[in-house]
């Protein structure tokens, strides 16, 4: 993928800075990565997601002595990192919509089928794999009324739009979770 990013460099002389400034920090970049990520794969994605950034900040970089050149790369590693680190707390933090104390309705007293727990355990895990396809907007909207359990009005007010506004939202999001889990092959049109 690395030989792929630096390929699609339009400058023949920029992709051979590139690819020089890989091979020469490649193992600084990668243990940068391992300091905060220690799966292997992921690591990678880190180390190519810095490498993008490396060829869009180019210019900063073509001008930085060979002193600073390494102390910016591991920054700019260290950074992406953290933001992986962030964004994966916030996707496990807000992921499973299904509340404990649903889960714990079920019971041999309750009137719900023990299908009904197995359909809502296997639906969370539908739509915790469907989430990260969803916009930010449709996220936030999603999780404040189903997770957080907020009305339609407090959405509106948080938003600053209307209750119809949110409805809509709503309602257009709950088809783009049905259209992915349609591709997914869970529900069926």
């Amino acid at each position: 993928m690395i030989t792929y990013l630096i390929s699609q460099i339009e400058d023949p002389d920029a992709a051979d800075y590139v690819s020089e400034i890989f091979k020469q920090y490649r193992l600084l970049l990668f243990h940068t990565a391992q300091e905060f990520i220690s799966d292997q794969f992921v690591k990678e994605d880190i180390v190519q997601d810095s490498l993008i950034k490396i060829i869009e900040n180019l210019d900063t970089i073509r001008k930085l002595n060979c002193y600073t050149l390494p102390a910016y790369l591991v920054t700019i590693v260290r950074n992406t990192a953290i933001n992986y680190l962030r964004h994966s707390k916030i996707v496990n933090d807000h992921i499973l919509w299904v509340d404990s104390d649903e889960l714990s309705s079920f019971s041999p007293n309750n009137e719900r089928s023990m299908d009904d727990y197995i359909t809502l355990l296997q639906n969370s895990i539908y739509i915790t794999k469907i989430w990260p396809r969803l916009s930010k907007a449709d996220q936030h909207v999603l999780f404040a009324y189903y997770y957080v359990e907020l009305s339609s009005a407090e959405i509106a007010e948080s938003l600053g739009c209307t209750e119809n506004a949110v409805r809509m939202r709503l309602s257009r999001a709950r088809k783009r979770v049905k259209a992915e889990l349609i591709k997914e092959g869970v529900v069926y049109e």
